[in-house]
């Protein structure tokens, strides 16, 4: 019976992760990034936390541990170490949990910061900085987790951040928009090289976070490899169709 009814609890959660629409609580975020990450050898913690049958945790501290969890996580991809030690982590997390449930947050918090080993330790905002900056983001990162990214950036722009619920509307739809390179790949014809730049730094320059941003619709390639200003630029086609604030922003 046990089982039968976590079971029901799996498929509840699992089914979260194809949501993309609605406007996805703690809950259903955490197990659509989950699937973006690909991550599998977490759902067991993932059902553990959930499963009613192990003692209901109250929301807000549920809310606190999926944060923490994906906060490790996510770090960990950007920081681009290793995953391969997470089937042997995992179990440790849970058998912490177990000894005291009600206080789940701060077990998973006290555990992450005490790890020192390469396999399992949490990247802070520096190292995090430190590899991103100069990283070609583009072609290092899978694409659903370069989008990821990108939802998360608008999300907050929105004021969904710091546990807070925006005032301002709903999150980005999930899983859908267009990645786009606001100076195209193909910069050559209409993005001359400014002084002191060569074409391997542009080439870097134009695969990193800070040169990409989501589109609801795809451009026309012409537009999408063409100049910046103009009636017919980039700038007039984002201002035209596009009402993401990431865009408004440029």
């Amino acid at each position: 019976e046990q089982i039968c009814n976590s079971a029901g609890v799996y498929a509840s959660i699992y089914a979260l992760g194809y949501e993309h629409e609605r406007d996805l609580d703690r809950t259903a975020l955490f197990a659509y990034r989950l699937k973006v990450l690909g991550l599998d050898v977490v759902r067991p913690l993932f059902l553990y936390l959930a499963d009613p049958d192990e003692g209901q945790i109250p929301q807000a501290e549920l809310d606190k541990c999926l944060e923490i969890i994906e906060s490790w996580l996510v770090r960990r991809m950007l920081a681009r170490v290793t995953s391969k030690s997470y089937n042997k982590i995992i179990p440790e997390i849970i058998s912490k949990v177990r000894e005291d449930r009600e206080h789940a947050a701060t077990v998973l918090e006290n555990y992450f910061k005490t790890q020192q080993a390469n396999t399992a330790y949490w990247p802070d905002d520096d190292e995090v900085r430190k590899e991103l900056t100069g990283l070609e983001f583009y072609d290092k990162i899978y694409r659903s987790r370069v989008r990821m990214v990108l939802e998360s950036l608008e999300d907050d722009a929105r004021g969904w951040k710091d546990g807070k619920t925006s005032s301002s509307g709903m999150r980005i739809k999930k899983g859908s928009y267009t990645i786009e390179h606001l100076m195209p790949q193909k910069w050559q014809k209409h993005w001359p090289l400014t002084d002191g730049v060569n074409e391997l730094e542009r080439d870097s320059l134009v695969q990193s976070l800070g040169n990409l941003t989501l589109l609801s619709t795809k451009l026309n390639s012409s537009v999408s490899n063409g100049p910046w200003l103009g009636d017919e630029g980039k700038s007039a086609a984002l201002t035209e169709h596009d009402v993401l604030l990431l865009n408004k922003r440029v």
